[in-house]
């Protein structure tokens, strides 16, 4: 959400994150335009102030609103999302992009949104919503495809749809 935050746009969010011996134990994401709080402690749950996050239960992609991001460099690479996109959308609700990466997992963790799925993300944008992901209930799929990072987070059985859609078109 920084090129958010440079041209005015108000989504973006601040994203912090601990990581102890490798692993996350800690994300805080403050989005300062809606003035809410956000945060997830490892193994005690993900928070709006008090009140726990819960991501969606909805088992059916085409029931699904999803959200993702393509890469800056999208005019120079071959890993641009918009052959998953492509595939995706029609087999969706509803596909978003906010611009925010730290936003987006917010609203999957809120269960707001289904799922997110985005490439060429780095571990700063996406730590403090993997945990937030996954103490709100919610599933976290990480690899690489053509050494390039791609994340798949929100609902299980969403997550796994969208990962079966992206597997089979890079890995043929």
């Amino acid at each position: 959400g920084s090129n958010n935050y440079a041209i005015g746009y108000p989504v973006y969010a601040v994203s912090i994150a601990l990581q102890f011996k490798n692993e996350i134990i800690l994300g805080v994401i403050y989005l300062p335009e809606r003035d809410e709080l956000y945060y997830a402690v490892k193994n005690r749950g993900a928070y709006l102030v008090n009140k726990r996050l819960k991501v969606s239960e909805e088992n059916s992609l085409n029931h699904s609103t999803l959200v993702t991001g393509f890469p800056y460099d999208k005019l120079d690479s071959h890993i641009d999302n918009l052959m998953p996109f492509k595939k995706i959308v029609k087999q969706a609700r509803g596909v978003r992009r906010s611009g925010s990466a730290a936003f987006d997992l917010v609203c999957v963790a809120a269960g707001i949104l289904e799922a997110v799925w985005e490439f060429k993300l780095s571990e700063w944008d996406t730590a403090a919503g993997k945990i937030m992901i996954e103490e709100a209930g919610g599933s976290v799929f990480e690899t690489e495809i053509n050494n390039f990072p791609l994340i798949i987070a929100g609902s299980k059985k969403i997550v796994e749809d969208i990962k079966n859609i992206i597997l089979d078109i890079y890995r043929k």
